[in-house]
């Protein structure tokens, strides 16, 4: 997995920041030599830290990619982080949260089993959640823009 970190600077870039980026990344990469240092702003107020790691859960490193960057770049003003599959090319995102995606399903297999759609107190029934929360669901998923056509009868 290539992680890209992009740092932006209280001042302009200098060679010092460029060395404390490449340390931070030595620190997290499984492949010293797949790390690229570069900048990312005409301001020279933007660095670009690109390296690979291991295959991991997103959510369990960011945190620790964020703290081992702030810790080592002292110019540091505020940060981004990007995962990709493979160098150059970006991750593509999914259209709906596992959650969403186990919302859909229900709706499927239930509307296949039952002949019409669950009414949302099914839903609320089902997940063990309160009414607000499965009408927050279902609106947000009737108007996502990928969204399948949810019908309800």
């Amino acid at each position: 997995m290539i992680v890209h970190v992009e740092i932006e600077l209280l001042t302009a870039l200098n060679n010092k920041d460029k060395k404390q980026m490449y340390h931070a990344a030595t620190m997290l990469t499984d492949d010293v030599e797949s790390i690229m240092i570069k900048e990312t702003s005409k301001e020279e107020q933007e660095i670009t830290a690109e390296f690979s790691i291991k295959k991991a859960r997103q959510a369990d490193v960011v945190d620790y990619i964020g703290k081992t960057f702030t810790r080592n770049v002292e110019n540091y003003n505020d940060i981004s982080i990007l995962f990709t599959n493979k160098q150059g090319r970006k991750k593509k995102q999914r259209k709906f949260t596992p959650k969403q995606g186990q919302y859909l399903a229900f709706i499927h297999y239930y509307t296949k089993i039952h002949g019409i759609s669950p009414a949302e107190a099914d839903l609320q029934k089902y997940f063990k959640v309160s009414a607000p929360s499965v009408h927050r669901i279902i609106v947000t998923l009737e108007q996502a823009p990928d969204s399948l056509s949810i019908k309800w009868t």
